[in-house]
C-alpha cells in the first residue's frame, strides 16, 4: 500500500489486488470499546524508529503504542523469568560459524536442542523464523 501511495503521488495509475475480503494483508486491527486503543492481531510490532513508518502512521492519523513487560518461559515444566527474546536469539546466532558450509536454520537450531540453557533461545529463533519468513 505504501508503494501504491508513492506511485500514485508520482502520477502512475495503480490497481491494488487483495486476496481476502478485507485490505491489509497481515495487518488486522480490531477496535473494541473494552480497549482505549485499537488492538493489532496481525503485524504485532514495529522495528526501531523508522522515519518512513512513523510518517505513514501520521499520514493515516494512526499511532503506535509502546508496550513493555516481562518475559517468562516454561522450562521443563517450571514457569521461570526469561530474557528478552531478541537478546536470547542474538546469543544463539552469535554462534554461527561463517567458515562452515551453509545449513538450514532448522539444522543449525537442532545442534542446540539438547542444551537446556539454549532451549528458550532455540524456541524463540523458530518462532521468529516462522513469523518473519512464514516458514517452518
Amino acid at each position: 500500500m505504501a508503494a501504491a501511495q508513492a506511485l500514485t503521488a508520482a502520477g502512475a495509475s495503480v490497481v491494488l489486488l487483495e486476496g481476502r475480503d478485507r485490505i491489509g494483508g497481515r495487518i488486522f486491527t480490531v477496535r473494541t470499546p473494552r480497549s482505549a486503543v485499537p488492538i493489532e492481531l496481525g503485524a504485532e510490532f514495529i522495528h526501531g524508529n523508522s522515519a518512513e513508518t512513523f510518517a505513514l502512521l501520521e499520514h493515516s492519523d494512526s499511532t503506535a503504542v509502546a508496550e513493555s513487560g516481562s518475559y517468562w518461559t516454561n522450562l521443563e515444566g517450571t514457569l521461570q523469568p526469561a530474557e528478552e527474546p531478541f537478546d536470547s536469539v542474538g546469543k544463539l546466532f552469535a554462534r554461527v560459524n561463517f567458515e562452515e558450509p551453509d545449513e538450514s536454520v532448522e539444522q543449525f537450531l537442532a545442534r542446540f536442542e539438547d542444551d537446556v540453557s539454549m532451549r528458550s533461545s532455540v524456541f524463540a529463533a523458530r518462532i521468529f523464523a516462522e513469523g518473519f519468513d512464514a516458514v517452518h
